[in-house]
């Protein structure tokens, strides 16, 4: 029975050791099935990680490949200042985060970075990209650094390029203005320095407020334009010019008198290129008729009407003299004389409120523009300018050849105008100017380019 017993004991256990080995078994496959499975997903995130960086540094290599930054103009201000316009020509926004200056000229050549934070958008033109640093003389070496690492660099001055763009405006005074001189010194880029007539004389007028001092003292010369003695009086409250009929001897019998008026306004220093020139009076009479006549020789006369209206009215007469700077207004009364010699008993007065010249203006235009480091010891030497919009009207170009001005294009036209100047380039300095005739309406001319194009 022990035996047995014993027997069946060992066996019972052997079955329940065989239970636990299956559930042990069957945690084991659990673990490798969720290590598995673990490593799966771990590996499918790495994956996607990995894909997206590299689609990230795609994304960025396909960036930094178009990126393209053009430069349309480097220069100098007047005072030393870096002048740098740049246009992006690529087809992303673009991200300037440091400009250098190498002076390649130097011993030991110098190299200096500015930190910049300039954006750039696709076909955006930017100009001054830093002006507030200085720069020394000499060959220099500029540098765009962007934010996805590409460079980009340019000369100043422009290494056998041959294109030597026009460094600044000429001398004074001149007629007319620059809407942007600065977008000649680049391009063709589409950037236009309008370039706009403007008056060479004022519209004038004298005499019209009637001050006291304003007038001029009347003149008592021989001949007609000033014949007779004059007399006049001002109203108690200034605003009215009274010029009264003076008895004076007048010829014919012995002791016979009339009363007369001639007086003379002056007006002087007017221009002499105008398009219009008119007189204008107001004024009331006490009934005769008096005359008004026009000189700029002060001999001659030239009649232009009579006042009669015993009440003030304005009256105009044109003067067909636009180029006299000097212009005479004679007043004159019709002589009052009776036919049987005895004195005239009324003395006649006119008076006048305003008596002024109305002088049109004209308009042209005389700009000049210059380069003070041309390059003028090579074999061609072209005049190069490229124009946008033209007015109707002419504009011709002159250059200076030490002595004098020559022209050497009678009108510009849209587009392209050259011209050989090598005969007149000899020296660091050449300037040219744009010129037009006098007229009477402002005019304005588009110009996108002004340069020398040399080469040997």
């Amino acid at each position: 029975m022990n035996g047995e017993a014993d027997m069946w004991f060992i066996g019972k256990l052997s079955r329940d050791k065989q239970g636990v080995g299956s559930i042990v078994g069957a945690v084991f496959m659990l673990l490798i099935l969720l290590t598995g499975f673990t490593h799966y997903i771990v590996n499918v995130n790495v994956t996607e990680v990995y894909n997206e960086v590299l689609q990230d540094m795609g994304e960025l290599d396909l960036k930094r490949n178009k990126e393209n930054i053009e430069f349309t103009r480097v220069s100098k201000t007047s005072g030393n200042k870096l002048n740098v316009t740049v246009k992006n020509t690529g087809s992303y926004q673009i991200h300037i985060i440091w400009l250098g200056v190498f002076n390649e000229s130097a011993t030991p050549d110098t190299q200096d970075y500015y930190e910049l934070d300039v954006h750039v958008d696709p076909a955006e033109t930017v100009t001054n990209i830093d002006s507030s640093v200085t720069v020394s003389t000499g060959q220099l070496r500029i540098q765009l650094v962007t934010e996805l690492g590409n460079k980009f660099s340019s000369s100043y001055p422009e290494e056998e390029s041959g294109y030597n763009f026009v460094d600044e405006e000429g001398d004074t005074p001149t007629t007319g203005t620059h809407s942007l001189f600065s977008a000649q010194q680049a391009g063709p880029d589409g950037i236009m320095d309008t370039l706009t007539e403007g008056s060479s004389s004022t519209n004038q007028t004298a005499n019209s407020d009637l001050d006291r001092n304003d007038w001029i003292s009347g003149q008592s010369s021989a001949g007609d334009v000033s014949a007779g003695i004059l007399g006049d009086t001002y109203s108690s409250d200034d605003t009215r010019y009274e010029l009264v009929e003076t008895k004076a001897t007048a010829g014919g019998s012995a002791g016979s008198r009339n009363y007369l008026l001639a007086w003379r306004f002056d007006f002087t220093g007017l221009s002499s290129s105008r398009t219009d020139t008119h007189v204008y009076i107001e004024a009331q009479t006490t009934g005769e008729t008096f005359r008004l006549y026009w000189s700029s020789d002060d001999s001659t006369m030239n009649y232009l009407g009579t006042i009669t209206s015993t009440s003030d009215s304005w009256i105009n007469w044109d003067i067909p003299d636009d180029t006299s700077t000097t212009i005479y207004i004679i007043l004159k009364d019709n002589n009052d004389a009776r036919a049987d010699g005895t004195d005239t008993t009324t003395a006649d007065l006119i008076k006048i409120d305003a008596l002024f010249l109305e002088i049109a203006p004209t308009y042209e235009l005389d700009l000049e523009v210059q380069w003070i480091s041309a390059d003028y010891d090579e074999a061609n030497e072209w005049l190069c300018i490229y124009s946008g919009t033209m007015a109707a009207e002419n504009i011709q170009v002159d250059v200076w050849d030490g002595t004098g001005w020559t022209t050497v294009f009678t009108d510009l036209s849209s587009g392209w105008n050259s011209v050989d100047v090598s005969s007149y380039l000899n020296s660091w300095t050449f300037k040219i100017r744009f010129r037009t005739s006098d007229d009477d309406f402002p005019h304005s001319w588009e110009i996108d380019a002004t340069f020398l194009y040399v080469w040997s």
